[in-house]
């Protein structure tokens, strides 16, 4: 008597059914996004969230560090406003001298950010909006707006008590008398 030829799977096509293999690449999918989500942003995202005020606490101070760091290695007018900016927020002081020479040219005049990109320099932050304001007319020349609006950033800074805005605004004040 002859024996059939067994037709029962190997154990490799056992294990591997197309249900398993399908479920496998669902939960491969779902880390994977779960891991990009922890990824940081760019700098350019981070500015984004920071100005749609989507980030609170250390979220908001990682995305502050990584603006100043993108903002650091970049040409752009734009992100070197918004690393400025945000070394002021988080008291980055060796930052803030960096991407101010940067900003400004041999005569000591301005870069300015592009239009478009201005409103979004706040970072979601009415001091910084404040700060943005009172450089930008000091660029442009009008001492008085930049008087009033570094006032203000003298009074908002006490409010979040932000030294370095403080003594900014100080040195400003000194300076447009």
């Amino acid at each position: 008597m002859t024996t059939a030829p067994s037709t029962s799977p190997n154990a490799a096509e056992r294990v591997l059914t197309p249900p398993l293999v399908v479920f496998l690449l669902a939960v491969a999918g779902v880390l994977g996004f779960a891991l990009w989500q922890r990824l940081p942003p760019s700098p350019e995202q981070a500015v984004v969230q920071l100005h749609d005020g989507d980030l609170d606490g250390d979220e908001r101070a990682r995305a502050f560090a990584q603006v100043v760091a993108g903002a650091l290695g970049s040409d752009e007018p734009g992100l070197r406003w918004a690393g400025l900016l945000a070394a002021i927020a988080i008291g980055d002081r060796p930052a803030h001298a960096a991407l101010r020479s940067a900003l400004l040219d041999p005569q000591g005049r301005w870069q300015l950010p592009p239009e478009p990109a201005r409103e979004a320099l706040a970072l979601g932050d009415p001091m910084l909006g404040n700060l943005r304001d009172a450089l930008l007319a000091e660029a442009n020349g009008d001492v008085a707006l930049a008087a009033e609006r570094w006032r203000q950033v003298a009074a908002q800074s006490r409010l979040v008590a932000n030294r370095f805005a403080a003594e900014l605004a100080t040195e400003a004040q000194v300076r447009l008398r």
